[in-house]
Parts: C-alpha cells; structure tokens; sequence
C-alpha cells in the first residue's frame, strides 16, 4: 500500500493530482486522504447547468470543478474530507464493496456505526454522510468518495440548482438524499473548532486504514510541473468545465422595471443550449418578438462575463440569474 500527502486545498489542483496518480505506474494501491477549500464538483456526464446554482457560484467565487468520474454533485469545503484508492484491479465489472467495506470497517472502528446503502453511499443514522464514485481506464481503477465530518450544511445545500421548472435537458441527474455530519450539529452549524475537529478525525481515519504504515509516495519537480499544467490546461478551464455539457433548454418570464418604477417591460426569454452555448434564442419584449435581442443571445458562451456584458448592453444591469 501507497499513501500520498496533499498539503493543497485547491480543488483545480487536486483534481488535477488524482489524474496524475491516476495513470502513474504503481505496483500495488494507492490510498489517501485529501481535503479542498470550499467548491462543488460534478459528476463528468452531468449537466452543471441543471445540478449546480451558477449564478451563485460566479458571484461567490467559488470554483465550479468537473471530474473524471461519473456519479453525482457533491460540495467539498472545510469539514469535508476526501479520499482516492487507486488499484490494478484482478477483477472485472465494478465492484464498490471492495474499496467500502475497509472504508466503513476504518470509520466504525472509531465509534461511528455507519453503513452501506444504495451500494456506493455510507450513511450514519438516517443521514448520509458519503457518497463516492469510480473510473476505469487502462486497466486501472480510481474509487474515490466524499466524508462529510464537520461541514456547514447551509452552505452545502444553498449550492444546489433553483427554479429547475426554468430548465430542463440531458445528464446524469444527483439523486436527492438527507445528508448529514459524523460530528452532528444542529443545523450542521459549527459547534466548536471545525477545522481542528476535523484535522483529529482525519488523522485518527488514517491510523485506521494503516496508512501511517503505508509507503509514501514522493513527487519530483518534474511530476509537479506535469500537474501543474493539467490544471492549467485541464480542470481550470471552461472548455473542460462546461464546453462538454449536454443539451438543455431554458424558458423564463419576468419584468425588467424602468428607473424610477414609472414603466416595466415583460421579457419572455426562451433558448436551447448545448456544450454551454447558446444555440439557438428567442427573447419577447411585452408579446413582441425582438430580433435584436434574439439574434445577439444566440451562440453566447454560458459564461458569467459573457452573460453580464450582455446584460449590461441591452439592458443596463446585470441579472444573470434570470438566464440561467
């Protein structure tokens, strides 16, 4: 067994690290735990423009990361710890059981009766506490999953989609589930030094799974340098990010008032979109078609730049969140 410290909490750069992992030539497992600043990261073959709140995101700063394997949205952030296993598999098919149950055994042995459900979730209580996914490419496996110990879930739940009756298209949908923290609050507030909590978790999870006993994985500069530009080329890009995203159609109405509130005006905006274009628009002003507008909407780039300088020639403000 191999381990691997990650000192990172970029979420652009880890994604980018367990690629590289990934595809390195390793005798034996790989396993350890990482951890990212505050993000939310999908599944490959979903729609962000369905799972995740855009608009918030863009206007919070916070990254919007896809990753290689499929599976549903998650949000990664402090009190939440990840793990990757990496494995030359002797076994065909997929098979969760063989990376969950020491995952399960390693968290059950520090006092939390957790258990699988659904075959790739670990749930403690009513609450699920992990989900995880998996990609197999060239003969080899990466399992990797989420463990929610201490995070804000307000913050975990205001990322998710809103007004989905606007939107509806193609991907791989997140199932619903109750979620919850190994370390429970009310509200899943903080309650006492979240990241010190969670720092001892962690380091009490790694003493479990052995991987204080495990061989330690060194990367030279030229290694670092090659994640480096798999993150710059790659996962912090919107190419990777959104250029890939099924086929969706929008329709929204709403009212734009005039300065000093004397007047308003209805907009009707309907679009189709695909591989985060825009391909093809028709915008109403007060029943009337607009061709101006319809014709300068068709084949944006779903971006938040893109979508406000738009806003603020034709209208004067920025209100992405009415387009998306």
């Amino acid at each position: 067994m191999f381990t691997f410290r990650s000192e990172s909490t970029d979420p652009y750069w880890n994604q980018a690290l367990e690629e590289y992992l990934f595809m390195m030539p390793v005798e034996g497992d790989i396993l350890f735990l990482w951890e990212n600043s505050e993000a939310v990261v999908y599944g490959c073959y979903q729609n962000p423009f369905l799972e995740i709140d855009l608009p918030l995101m863009w206007r919070e700063g916070i990254p919007v990361v896809r990753r290689i394997s499929g599976g549903g949205t998650v949000y990664h952030g402090p009190g939440n710890i990840n793990y990757t296993w990496l494995t030359t598999p002797d076994y065909d098919g997929v098979d969760y059981a063989r990376f969950l149950t020491p995952m399960v055994d390693a968290i059950r042995s520090l006092g939390y009766p957790v258990e699988v459900r659904n075959d790739i979730d670990i749930y403690l209580a009513e609450a699920k506490i992990s989900g995880s996914a998996q990609k197999r490419k060239k003969g080899r496996v990466l399992h990797h999953g989420t463990l929610l110990v201490d995070c804000d879930l307000v913050r975990l739940k205001r990322s998710g989609p809103k007004n989905l009756e606007r939107r509806s298209g193609k991907g791989v949908k997140s199932r619903p589930a109750t979620v919850g923290n190994l370390i429970a609050h009310e509200d899943g507030r903080q309650n006492g030094d979240r990241a010190k909590q969670t720092a001892q978790f962690k380091k009490a999870l790694e003493r479990a799974l052995e991987l204080d006993q495990a061989e330690l994985i060194t990367l030279s500069d030229d290694d670092l340098a090659a994640i480096a530009r798999l993150k710059e080329e790659k996962y912090d890009t919107w190419a990777w990010t959104y250029g890939d995203a099924p086929a969706f159609s929008f329709k929204h109405a709403f009212t734009l008032e005039e300065a000093g509130g004397d007047s308003s005006t209805v907009i009707d905006l309907a679009y189709d979109a695909k591989k985060g274009r825009v391909v093809d628009a028709l915008i109403r002003k007060n029943g009337v078609l607009s061709d101006t507008l319809s014709q300068s909407f068709g084949g944006l780039r779903l971006e938040r730049s893109v979508l406000e300088a738009w806003c603020v020639k034709h209208f004067g403000n920025e209100m992405i969140d009415r387009l998306l």
